[in-house]
């Protein structure tokens, strides 16, 4: 299972929206942090859709929203193809 994006809310400073990719092994009950070594990352607050093509190992990430300057809500419709994922 993969995890991407989320938010971090701070209620003094605005909320900041993370741009983190998390790998969970079911079997060892433990996440993995993964490396985006381009340094460009599509940073999403939630609601975006994910999926993993394994047989060219890239995680496909779709639309989402994201905030823009810590309040304005905006909807993404953009596709985003991360290759090579390895862990840290």
């Amino acid at each position: 299972m993969y995890l991407y994006g989320g938010l971090h809310v701070n209620l003094e400073a605005g909320s900041v929206p993370l741009d983190d990719l998390w790998k969970y092994n079911i079997a060892e009950d433990q996440w993995t942090q993964l490396n985006i070594t381009n340094g460009i990352s599509p940073t999403r607050a939630s609601s975006a859709v994910v999926a993993l093509n394994n047989s060219v190992n890239q995680i496909l990430l779709f639309g989402g929203y994201y905030l823009q300057g810590g309040t304005t809500v905006v909807l993404a419709n953009d596709l985003w193809i991360l290759e090579e994922v390895s862990g840290t």
